[in-house]
């Protein structure tokens, strides 16, 4: 058989591969930077929550008023706290953002959806809540942090991260940094934290409203 340049290039290299960048990132700290940023949103939500406990209804004061009233205190201590972490880390760290738009509203919208689920511990069950806050916020270290990679965890608990939100505030945020992923993934993230923000909106909203009912039979 007959064999040309041709044949002998296909043959010690059957295989074209294409190589490209995904991202302009070389920092290992910067990479790791969006989940703690997410992580260091749900602190400060759980220390609102536990330093801060909703008041109670004043007489006559309607569940809408009282609940609304929270609502605004913690949706805009959630914006300032982000704000603060973007520039903190823009003046400090230099840290690279390739989507600013999606980075922000991806912190943001963490922030408030912790923001709800530690309130709702919090207000729903007293003390017993703040405890139980304090432990879900290290459950979501243990099973999202980047320190420990999810091979590395037993089963058990590597089968709970698809069910943690800092795990879709993180996938969120690190595509914004990175710009590496698809945007189905980035959209997939804010779509489920919109839904967990809805649900825990609605639980805390019927909290709201039968401690407000039952105040009201005990002030009779």
């Amino acid at each position: 058989a007959k064999t040309g340049d041709k044949n002998v290039d296909m043959m010690s290299n059957p295989i074209k591969t294409n190589i490209s960048d995904i991202s302009e990132e070389t920092s290992y700290g910067n990479a790791m930077a969006p989940f703690f940023l997410v992580f260091g949103l749900l602190i400060a939500a759980a220390a609102f929550n536990i330093l801060f406990p909703a008041r109670k209804a004043e007489y006559g004061e309607s569940t809408n008023s009282l609940f609304g009233t929270r609502l605004v205190s913690m949706t805009t201590f959630a914006v300032l706290a982000t704000i603060i972490e973007v520039v903190a880390m823009s003046l400090f760290f230099d840290f690279k953002v390739q989507n600013f738009g999606m980075y922000f509203f991806g912190l943001i919208l963490s922030g408030i959806v912790f923001m709800l689920i530690t309130h709702f511990l919090s207000y729903t069950f007293g003390k017993v809540g703040n405890t139980i806050s304090i432990g879900f916020v290290a459950l979501q270290f243990v099973l999202t942090t980047p320190l420990f990679p999810k091979e590395m965890l037993p089963s058990l608990y590597s089968g709970l991260i698809p069910f943690t939100p800092v795990y879709y505030g993180d996938m969120a945020v690190r595509h914004a940094v990175l710009d590496g992923l698809t945007d189905r993934i980035y959209n997939n993230s804010i779509l489920i934290l919109v839904v967990l923000g809805i649900i825990f909106l609605i639980l805390t909203y019927i909290s709201y409203n039968k401690n407000n009912k039952a105040a009201v039979n005990l002030a009779k």
